[in-house]
Formats: structure tokens, sequence, C-alpha cells
């Protein structure tokens, strides 16, 4: 909890101060203390007044005064799986990262690492990865918006490419990555594409594996793998490939579009109908995912978050300038790209857009023919998580399906994990 009482160098202030911003939605004003209030996609809420104390960067410097919002209401899932608060890393000058280059004290650069099961880093500046990282693979950020837009262009499964017309993903927002949600999304052509490569897969080589029931009605399912190692699932799923804009190809493995639960493994990601395509915390799993906002590209490199962590000499209470780790390096400049985005223990959050603005309707294509455990085209997703019929342990990941991305909150007990 933050009690600006204890803090010397913490401040409040009215609402015609420069400081009162709220990123892309507005502030709220009363008695001329600057307020937010904010409600997610999902249903959850919350709203409080905005502050501004110094955070530690680097070894022993002067800090860097940040804005934040203080949290004095919460409702729906930000309140009952009692979250610390929402981490803003968006493309805005009301997040934190984007507060700490404003005022000098990092490079245009973060990098996140989302560990498989556990451990994680997050690191503010240009910081370079350990001797023995791979090369990564380096695509373009397109647009000029606040979300991480990256251009798809196509699919590999298993070595093939998959009917998958480049269009299918640029519905909605086009394709988003976003750490915020836990799973992924794409669009039912590219959905039923998949899912219908995958089963042919599986009946062809892999025929120890039966259909088995997930958490929800419209899960896809297998049981005979080996539960709970991931390790192992090379042997019945093969890896997949996303086909980015700039010529560079990201590998992914099943660990990567798959999940444990109980003794089974269930399909990661789920049709988003004719809407945007969203690249959720599975798909970066043990995987460096950089912002390079001085070029406007992301690379990800292959990494284990548990390793990186070690060699970086991450304590989580030691850090060394322009970062939050010790003993790292920057890392030299990248080269244009051709023309044609473990977190600090805070209370509270910056405040980010409440609801991204609403979507054209789009004219769907021709649609390939629904799988029989793929959503119905009459049953549209609800407009909440379901999660009234939660089974018994282990616990049902949260996975709310809006057509429109936003910041959801994930359950904290649910596979895979998305906070560091």
């Amino acid at each position: 909890m933050f009690m600006p009482n204890a803090s010397s160098t913490s401040a409040s202030f009215g609402c015609f101060d420069p400081r009162c911003f709220c990123g892309g939605s507005f502030c709220t004003c009363d008695n001329n203390q600057c307020g937010y209030s904010i409600r997610y996609l999902e249903g959850s809420s919350t709203s409080g007044y905005l502050a501004e104390d110094v955070l530690a960067v680097g070894d022993g410097g002067p800090g860097a005064k940040l804005v934040f919002g203080c949290a004095q209401s919460e409702s729906g899932l930000l309140y009952s799986q009692s979250a610390d608060g929402v981490f803003g890393m968006g493309r805005t000058r009301a997040s934190l990262h984007g507060q700490l280059v404003a005022q000098g004290a990092i490079e245009d650069v973060f990098s996140i690492c989302l560990g498989a099961p556990k451990a994680g880093v997050l690191l503010l500046g240009n910081v370079a990865l350990p001797a023995d990282a791979p090369a990564p693979v380096t695509t373009p950020v397109v647009g000029d918006g606040t979300k991480y837009n990256l251009q798809v262009v196509g699919l590999l499964f298993n070595g093939q490419k998959l009917v998958a017309e480049q269009s299918w993903f640029s519905y909605g927002m086009g394709t988003i990555w976003d750490s915020g949600t836990t799973f992924s999304y794409f669009s039912r052509n590219v959905f039923n594409s998949l899912v219908a490569a995958i089963r042919t897969h599986v009946e062809a080589n892999s025929p120890q594996l039966v259909s088995a029931r997930g958490p929800y009605s419209d899960d896809i399912c297998w049981k005979g793998a080996p539960p709970q190692d991931a390790s192992k699932l090379g042997a019945f799923f093969p890896d997949m490939e996303l086909l980015l804009g700039g010529g560079a190809r990201l590998a992914r493995s099943p660990l990567h579009y798959m999940y444990p639960y109980g003794s089974v493994w269930c399909l990661g990601f789920f049709d988003n109908a004719y809407s945007t395509t969203l690249l959720g915390a599975n798909m970066m799993l043990d995987t460096v995912a950089t912002y390079d906002g001085r070029v406007a590209q992301m690379r990800f490199t292959p990494y284990e978050c548990s390793r990186l962590s070690v060699a970086l000499g991450v304590t989580g209470q030691n850090s060394s300038s322009n970062s939050t780790t010790g003993g790292a390096t920057p890392s030299p400049s990248p080269v244009l790209p051709t023309p044609p985005s473990p977190p600090l223990t805070s209370p509270s959050s910056l405040p980010l857009p409440a609801l991204s603005p609403p979507l054209p309707t789009l004219p769907p294509p021709t649609p390939t023919p629904p799988l029989p455990s793929a959503n119905p085209p009459s049953s549209p997703p609800p407009a909440h998580p379901k999660h009234s019929k939660r089974p018994s342990p282990p616990p049902t990941p949260l996975r709310p399906p809006p057509r429109t991305p936003s910041r959801r909150v994930r359950s904290r007990k649910s596979p895979p994990p998305a906070r560091s």
C-alpha cells in the first residue's frame, strides 16, 4: 500500500496542473484534486487520484519523478483477485516507461521476459543480453498508436504454410503484441485453419492422444501426452512459425500455443471472430521481448527467463544505471528497419485508456467450415470472462474473449504465468 504521508517526496496536484494527464483517457476532477476513473473491457474498474513520487533508477542516482494512479476503489476481477495494480507500459508518455524516457532516465528501450512456469525479468533501458543469447528476430512496429502493432503476413505449421490470407491478420485493430493478455486470439479463418492442421497432425502421428474435456465447453484438449511436462510436447505437437513484417520468422514451440489443465493439454489460442489478432503472454514465454522506440521495432530473443535473471544478476533489489538489473552494459544501437512495444512493487498503476475505440463493422470474408469444437457463429463470445462454473483444482485459467484489445487481469494461480 502506498502511504503518501510516509514519503517526504510524494505530492498530489490539482486539476489544472500539467501533470494531470491520463494518457488516452480523460482525467477526473474532485475538489481540485486530479483523479482518474477507468473501466476495462472485461468489467473491472478502478478509480482514485494521481500522485507523484520519486522512483529510484540505477545505483544511487537522484531518481526520476513518476506520476501514477493511487487506487481508492476497485471492482470486478481487480478486486476479487487482489491484484496489486495494472503496470502500464503502453506507447504513451503517461506510462512508466514513457515518463522515464521523457526525463532522460533511460533510453527509449525496454524488455520483458515472462518465465515458464515462474521467474520473470523487466529491463528498463538499453540493456545487453548475455553473450550466449541467440540473434533476435526483429520486426517493425507499425502505426503510431498507443499499442504494439505488428505485421503478420502468414503462418507456418509443421513447416507447411497454412491457407491464410494476409488480410485475415488485419481485421479490427490488426495484430497486437499484448503481454497483458494471457492467451492468444486469432480471427476465425486463421483459427479454423490452424485447428484443422493440428487435428490432422495428431490423428496421423499421435494416435495415442485422445480428445479430452477442458475447463470450458469450447476448449480443444487432448490427453496422452505427459501431463505438466512441456519439454516433451514436441513429440506430439509440431512447432509453428509466425511470418512477420520485414521478412522475420518467429518460431514457436507447443509450449507457446498449449497449456496444461490437470492431466490434459489444451490449445491456448481462441476464436476472436472477424476481429483483432492478439499475441498474448503465452506466445512470449521464455522469450525476451524488446521494444526499441528509437527505431520503432520489436526484437524477440528466445531465452529462459530464469537463466536471464541469474546472468544479469537480477535480485529484485539491486539495480544498475539505465536498467532494473545489476552488472549489465548497454547494447549497441540497432540498425534502422527497412520502411514499407520483476514488475516494480507498487500498489497503484499508471492510468490507461478505459476502452479502445469502437471498431468499424467489417464485411466478413467467406468463412471456412466451422470445426465441431469451435464456437458456432450463432454464439458470440460473452462480454465477461466465463468464470461462473469454475471446475475443481487445478484452477481454471481466466480467459476473457472480448473482440477489442484491452488490459485484462489474469488469475494469479492459472497457467501460463503472465506476471514477472
